[in-house]
């Protein structure tokens, strides 16, 4: 994905000036064609073959949005650029709905302690920024109010914190 603004517009052809000053123009109703009709007809192409799209801009701030639902825009796009912000303030945790999404920033922050921990303990689910601790205690509360079992998935790539996250949520009371 690469950000651009729109310069100019020619029937279905959109002229898009790349932030690196690049010009590219972009067929506007290709993605919107079965792709074997579109066989014998000039589109705008990416180095890969895939067709290129416009996808509206993101207007984040700075910091980005804990929950992905609040994303004015939900695209791929999107939701990589918010994980980008978020992750270069060291702020890893993301929710989408009520999924947690970690990032792993293969480096020690000082999101784990005892103090945190206790920011956390009894708070309603949402009150406070996304953390692998307010899952933890959101489950915890769900267990004991209703006894309900409860259940969490824990899944990503080799090295991506699965071990750790575990133990930091079994630390949680």
């Amino acid at each position: 994905y690469v950000p651009g603004t729109v310069s100019e517009v020619k029937g279905r052809v959109a002229t898009v000036i790349t932030a690196s000053g690049k010009a590219v123009e972009v067929d506007l109703e290709a993605p919107l064609r079965n792709p074997s009709a579109a066989k014998n007809e000039k589109v705008s192409k990416a180095s890969a073959g895939e067709t290129l799209r416009l996808l509206p801009r993101s207007t984040l701030g700075p910091g980005g949005v804990n929950n992905m639902d609040d994303l004015e825009n939900i695209h791929e796009a999107a939701v990589l650029d918010n994980c980008d912000k978020r992750f270069r303030l060291d702020k890893i945790y993301t929710n989408t709905g009520p999924i947690l999404i970690a990032l792993n920033p293969f480096c020690w922050l000082p999101l784990y302690g005892e103090d945190v921990m206790r920011q956390y303990h009894s708070r309603p689910y949402g009150t406070l920024p996304p953390h692998v601790f307010a899952e933890a205690q959101a489950a915890f509360q769900r267990l004991h109010q209703g006894h309900n079992d409860q259940a969490m998935v824990i899944c990503g790539e080799s090295g991506a914190g699965k071990t750790k996250t575990t133990k930091l949520i079994m630390q949680v009371k």
